[in-house]
């Protein structure tokens, strides 16, 4: 699991600490329950710090079940290459906008032109505005950089749910190539 770059980017860094140990001792694939009798008898002031990562490290085993149940790492890679070839396209379409289209399963950049007369209108960089523009259509992003936006969506990410968000994309990219028609 932990070799595979396509699940660790969205964990946090204790989860992907808790990966490792896991992957080491791997071979024992029944995990038993926690129970509150392997709990150490500790002062009070370190207690509560030792029996949170206790509990952290228990959610942790769950979540790793699920992610190895439900075959994320899979969904991952299918659902990425989908995204990826989409919105490659979308820059054959669309190269006076989008510059370049880059990622590794989940994890996708999409590089703007930053010298688009469209994005001059604002004062806001081009990847906030075309962030602003995708938050108004329900699609969660990022900037990555001035003008690379950032998607990072849930490992567990739809076909369908990939094509709405694609539309949506899709619908911000041909406003402001048509914005850079007028202006030309």
């Amino acid at each position: 699991v932990l070799s595979n770059p396509l699940l660790s980017k969205s964990m946090p860094a204790p989860l992907v600490a808790t990966m490792r140990f896991v992957e080491i001792g791997a071979s024992n694939r029944s995990r038993p329950p926690l129970k509150t009798s392997v709990l150490p008898a500790l002062p009070l002031s370190q207690a509560q710090f030792s029996h949170d990562r206790l509990l952290a490290c228990a959610v942790a085993l769950r979540v790793l079940d699920v992610v190895e149940r439900n075959d994320l790492a899979a969904n991952a890679r299918r659902i990425g290459e989908l995204l990826i070839d989409r919105l490659r396209r979308m820059q054959g379409k669309y190269p006076r906008v989008v510059r370049e289209v880059r990622g590794l399963g989940l994890m996708i950049g999409i590089e703007f032109q930053p010298d688009l007369r469209a994005f001059a209108r604002e004062q806001k960089s081009p990847a906030i505005q075309v962030v602003d523009r995708l938050h108004e259509k329900g699609v969660l992003t990022v900037p990555a950089a001035t003008s690379v936006i950032r998607l990072l969506p849930p490992l567990n990410l739809s076909e369908s749910e990939a094509d709405e968000g694609l539309h949506a994309i899709e619908e911000v990219i041909a406003a402001f190539a048509e914005k850079e028609q007028e202006k030309a």
